[in-house]
């Protein structure tokens, strides 16, 4: 997604649209949210240096605000740079007790188990482990 796309375009009746375009011309990337216009989300702004993500609060009960968000982690290294991984781990354990969702491209990981397949990448496993750490998985 980039800004030759309008909202109008991928806009959905009844729900309100979040939305964090690719900065740079390459194809794909950028990620949406969608969430439904009764809930009143509120973006928030991003969280840490990761690149593809966007993050709203939804009012749940009586003043508490519950943090949703999803990113994109692309598996095309040269688009953000090796340091793509460090920060998407450290967005992660900024959020870990909340409800996040993506794409994050680790195709390594054998998630009916938890762990890493056999040949993954070092970053695969720094990934996993930071889920495990902050008690997503």
């Amino acid at each position: 997604m980039d800004e030759t796309i309008s909202d109008a375009e991928v806009s959905t009746e009844g729900n309100y649209l979040l939305r964090c375009d690719r900065s740079m011309k390459m194809r794909g990337g950028g990620v949406l949210l969608y969430v439904k216009k009764a809930l009143q989300a509120v973006k928030v702004d991003v969280i840490g240096d990761f690149p593809e993500q966007v993050w709203c609060k939804i009012r749940a009960g009586s003043g508490y605000n519950l943090l949703i968000g999803v990113c994109y982690r692309t598996p095309t290294e040269q688009a953000f740079g090796s340091d793509n991984h460090s920060k998407l781990r450290y967005m992660l354990s900024d959020v870990s007790n909340e409800i996040f969702m993506g794409d994050f491209n680790y195709g390594q990981i054998d998630w009916s188990s938890g762990a890493c397949k056999s040949g993954a990448t070092e970053e695969c496993r720094l990934f996993l482990e930071c889920l495990q750490e902050g008690f997503v998985i």
